[in-house]
């Protein structure tokens, strides 16, 4: 097997980077051609999942030809164990170790396959996260499908847990909740979830808000490598969370600005990558670099810590599920906007004096009122369609084995309890008119023949997610010279 994979192994210098989604032509193709990274998708990427199936690295039943997060992630692992760079890109170096080498991973599957250094949150997918929604149904607090898919409502389930036993609620399953799940009264849940098991190495959590010694070390430890040059003060605010961020990405690890066994791990074990200090003009504290709840008005276009901190906090009361860019963007208004439409507040999509001080007052617990009304909530519906991402297109398909157009669409919308028609034109004949398209929206496309015939759900920045019958559910742009030409409108359906 391994002189088949090394036949194929011709790196092409002509190759152009930009060209990430082209497929090759009949002939032309073969592993090692190219660079292929997330994004991807094509048969290249089938091969790549194949061989890292083989050795153990890639455990989604599945190859799936789509380049996404678990194909990054167990790429991730087999470069840290390999001694490459953990950059998740197979580029020349890595294929070349890949099918040469006889690395065979000794390590647990990431979060689909239950490694005890993951969290479980919006988008893990796999056996962990069934067991979950078992562990969370017998203890009464999950009444949904289990279905091995973490979605809005299963996170909403573990809010529920966790604010019923006294933790920290943010939706995301950690060895905290864990712990606490094990140890909850109620029926014992069918199998444990192998990410139970404590954690030889950390078992802490440290987020935004976070403070003490724990905080003091973390900090330090980043100041060594460079990475975090402001304040050693033991407060876990936004420039030790970016600072966490930028490690991250550095080591291969999921940029989440949440210190986790994983990224605690990664940093104590020496092995570390350091990055070039830059000095800032200041070492402000992380106290002084929150927004002021009083006076801060922040909206579109806003940028810097401030914004960071908003997108954190609204992030921890499940409103904003993308990570914490400090950009006050589309996401981020529509998230301001569900967070105001739940609080009573005059919804503008800005972050003025009101809604700052109603979010603090949330956060430390001084306000539990939330305004009943619609479960519609858009970004659990981007997180709940982009969950899916990598599902092959199957024609009349409508569950996550398989997807039509319309069929994704009529079930991430189920998920928020908005029933749509079945069809692509009779979801455009019930949808509103709009001028221009919101995150949520639906856009329409005419394809095979004329009329609205295709359609996807508006994410933002001019891209929408759509199950497409040679890619399956992936991300598109609007603007790409297959689907401008062929862009009919937009509708509003929820």
């Amino acid at each position: 097997m391994a002189n088949k994979w090394t036949s194929k192994l011709v790196i092409s210098s002509a190759f152009a980077a930009g060209a990430i989604f082209a497929a090759p032509s009949i002939g032309e193709a073969a592993l090692g051609d190219r660079t292929l990274k997330e994004g991807t998708s094509d048969n290249d990427v089938k091969e790549l999942q194949d061989i890292l199936k083989s050795k153990g690295y890639f455990t989604y039943e599945t190859s799936t030809g789509y380049f996404g997060s678990i194909t990054k992630e167990a790429l991730v692992r087999f470069q840290a164990d390999a001694n490459l760079p953990r950059t998740g890109i197979a580029d020349k170096a890595t294929l070349q170790a890949l099918m040469e080498s006889n690395v065979k991973s000794s390590k647990e599957a990431p979060e689909e396959n239950g490694s005890s250094n993951k969290l479980l949150r919006i988008g893990s997918v796999g056996p962990d996260v069934t067991n979950l929604q078992n562990k969370l149904q017998a203890a009464g607090y999950h009444t949904a499908a289990v279905d091995g898919i973490y979605g809005s409502q299963t996170a909403q389930s573990v809010r529920n847990f966790q604010k019923a036993k006294g933790l920290k609620v943010d939706g995301i399953v950690g060895p905290e909740t864990l712990s606490a799940l094990e140890g909850s009264n109620g029926p014992t849940a069918a199998t444990p979830l192998a990410s139970e098991q404590p954690s030889s190495t950390n078992s802490t959590i440290l987020r935004i808000n976070s403070k003490g010694q724990a905080v003091t070390n973390l900090q330090n430890g980043l100041k060594q490598l460079g990475y975090h040059a402001s304040a050693v003060d033991g407060i876990y605010g936004p420039l030790t969370a970016q600072a966490v961020r930028s490690f991250q990405q550095a080591n291969g690890l999921e940029v989440d600005g949440i210190a986790g066994p994983e990224t605690l791990s990664a940093l104590k074990n020496g092995k570390a990558a350091s990055k070039p200090a830059s000095k800032p003009e200041a070492t402000p504290s992380e106290e002084s670099s929150a927004p002021s709840p009083s006076s801060s008005v922040l909206k579109k276009e806003s940028a810097g810590q401030a914004v960071a901190q908003l997108q954190s906090n609204l992030k921890r009361l499940g409103f904003f599920s993308a990570n914490a860019t400090g950009f006050y963007g589309d996401i981020t208004a529509q998230a301001v906007t569900n967070f105001q439409r739940a609080h009573g507040l005059s919804v503008d999509g800005a972050a003025g004096p009101e809604t700052l001080n109603k979010l603090n007052n949330v956060l430390n617990g001084k306000d539990t009122e939330a305004v009943k009304g619609s479960s519609f909530n858009v970004m659990n519906l981007v997180a709940d369609a982009s969950a899916y991402i990598g599902v092959p297109y199957v024609w009349g398909g409508t569950t996550p084995k398989g997807f039509d157009c319309s069929g994704f669409i009529q079930y991430v919308f189920k998920k928020q309890n908005v029933n749509l028609p079945r069809t692509v034109s009779q979801m455009w004949n019930a949808g509103k008119d709009v001028s221009k398209p919101q995150v949520g929206d639906i856009v329409f496309y005419e394809t095979y023949n004329k009329g609205p015939s295709h359609a996807g759900i508006y994410i933002g920045n001019n891209k929408f997610i759509q199950a497409g019958t040679s890619t399956g559910v992936t991300i598109t742009d609007m603007n790409n010279s297959y689907w401008k030409p062929r862009y009919l409108g937009v509708k509003r359906l929820h």
